[in-house]
């Protein structure tokens, strides 16, 4: 049958979700956005503001699947952020700190910003920092960039809606069109 057909696409078959992806929003949700993004990307934290927008709004409409890539390195390396969102997401609060990391103003990625926000999402401080000593952080990035390649992802965000690689809309009204 065409189902049993292979795809002579591009496009993957299957993208591979990890115990290791934070999810965001109704696991159970009909749609799923796969994003790979980076905490120190402008358009990245332009994107995440409409869906968490629309999560509000259509909680049970879609899920993110969020894969971090740690693209940017000036004027701060976005490593840092992403190793501190692996561990707070082995403390299921990845969502609370995502959310404070895109809202830190210019993107300042810094160790002290990083600290005040882990501080306030109340992680345990002993589970995070042997978290952060650990090889999860770095075994995360790894797993991720290596997938980024085999896609051929060349930027930050790449966005797949249903395991198909979509452009980003640049409007809510674009993104509830789209979902």
């Amino acid at each position: 049958t065409a189902a049993d057909t292979p795809s002579s696409t591009a496009e993957p078959d299957l993208i591979p979700i990890l115990p290791t992806d934070p999810i965001l929003g109704d696991k159970r949700a009909p749609a799923t956005l796969v994003i790979f993004d980076d905490f120190g990307c402008p358009a990245c934290r332009s994107e995440m503001t409409m869906l968490h927008t629309l999560l509000t709004s259509y909680p049970r409409r879609f899920k993110i699947i969020w894969k971090g890539l740690s693209t940017t390195r000036i004027p701060y390396s976005s490593e840092e952020a992403h190793a501190y969102a692996v561990c707070a997401h082995e403390q299921n609060r990845f969502a609370d700190i995502e959310q404070k990391i895109f809202s830190g103003g210019e993107l300042a990625l810094t160790s002290e910003m990083l600290l005040k926000i882990m501080s306030e999402a109340n992680l345990d401080t002993k589970q995070l920092a042997a978290c952060l000593k650990g090889p999860n952080p770095s075994n995360y990035l790894k797993t991720n960039e290596s997938l980024a390649q085999a896609l051929g992802i060349q930027a930050v965000p790449t966005i797949f809606l249903n395991n198909k690689q979509i452009e980003p809309p640049q409007t809510i009204e674009g993104w509830k069109t789209a979902l």
